[in-house]
């Protein structure tokens, strides 16, 4: 069977995200919606409008755990390891160099939650300073020293490109 492509652009936001899935379902009348790429739109547009109209979105790059538990009616689905198997990798990695105290920095959204919530598990809450900080703020000192409070060792921050051009420039 012929397989058309249709796109649409999330606008990297939720309500966007939505409204584009929503003329992508009821107008263009897909079958199914690859993306969005962000955990937490990825999660609203199944939940608010995939899921109900019974159109499948498979995410390649949705990874908060919180996917794993959308109200989807079972129409969400991704391509990548959840933040879940993730976390636990990287918490490992750490151990294995001898890290002892981490500070976290993380976006405050579905994704950077998810990773830096089962970092933290897996490494071990006692041994971790968590910060969360919100994307496009012109300065992330204040997070990055409620981070780095405890005597971290080293940092992990879960974010993205843009918002790391500024928090490493400032660590």
């Amino acid at each position: 069977m012929p397989v058309e492509f249709v796109v649409g652009d999330d606008k990297t936001d939720a309500a966007a995200a939505t409204e584009e899935a929503r003329r992508l379902i009821e107008v263009e009348g897909v079958a199914a919606i690859v993306g969005p790429l962000a955990s937490g739109i990825t999660i609203a547009v199944a939940e608010s409008i995939a899921g109900p109209a019974e159109v499948i979105v498979i995410s390649p790059s949705a990874t908060s755990p919180a996917v794993t538990g959308a109200n989807d009616s079972d129409f969400l689905f991704r391509s990548t390891t959840s933040d879940a198997a993730q976390g636990v990798i990287l918490a490992d990695l750490a151990k294995a160099d001898g890290i002892e105290k981490v500070g976290v920095l993380y976006l405050d959204d579905a994704y950077g939650q998810g990773l830096a919530d089962a970092f933290e598990a897996a490494f071990g809450a006692e041994n971790v300073a968590k910060a969360a900080f919100q994307d496009g703020s012109a300065s992330y000192l204040a997070e990055l020293q409620a981070a780095a409070a405890g005597g971290a060792e080293t940092l992990v921050a879960i974010g993205y490109p843009t918002q790391a051009q500024i928090f490493i420039r400032e660590a």
